[in-house]
Order: structure tokens, then sequence, then C-alpha cells
């Protein structure tokens, strides 16, 4: 098997629970990351309109391209040594900004 075909699978998951009781950031064997949301938007979320941009939002957070895989699975294709920190940083912030009390 070459490089081309060999296969992607998870080499590390962290839950990210603060942001939703599921979300998931998967540190792919190629080096890139998937964030996997149990539901979008999700169940907290009652602002309208919060979640309308929230690809580019995290795009603009983490400094790197963001690709909408699904409505609740995203690619983050060329991240840095900190994305993984940036990333549960920016959902948990996310989460306090936009959560009503």
């Amino acid at each position: 098997m070459n490089d081309a075909e060999e296969e992607v699978d998870v080499a590390h998951e962290e839950q990210v629970h603060e942001f939703d009781d599921g979300t998931e950031i998967w540190i792919m064997t190629d080096d890139t990351l998937r964030l996997k949301l149990p539901c979008m938007p999700p169940s907290w979320n009652h602002r309208l309109g919060a979640f309308d941009s929230f690809e580019q939002t995290l795009s603009h957070a983490l400094g790197t391209s963001v690709e909408g895989l699904d409505k609740e699975f995203f690619g983050i294709h060329k991240p840095q040594p900190d994305t993984v920190v940036r990333l549960r940083a920016f959902l948990i912030d996310f989460r306090q900004r936009n959560e009503l009390a």
C-alpha cells in the first residue's frame, strides 16, 4: 500500500463536554483534525443566529481553514501545534457567550 492509499484513522480523541455533552475533537493519523458535535445547533443554544456562520467564526478563531463536512462534522486540514488547545478554548468561550441563562 502506498501513501496515497493509506487509511486515515483516529489517532487520539478528546472530549469537550463543556461545550455540549458528546463533543469530540479527533486527531487523525494524517495529523488533520475533525470536530464532531452531537447536534447543530446544540440544544443549549436559544440565541437566534448564533450558529449561522459557525464555520467561518471557527476558522477565524483558529487562524486556519475549516471545512464543513456535514452539519455536525468539521475538518481542519492544516492545524498548527496549538490548534487543539485553541479549539477547546474557542468552544468553551463560544458557549459562555451564547448560552442564555
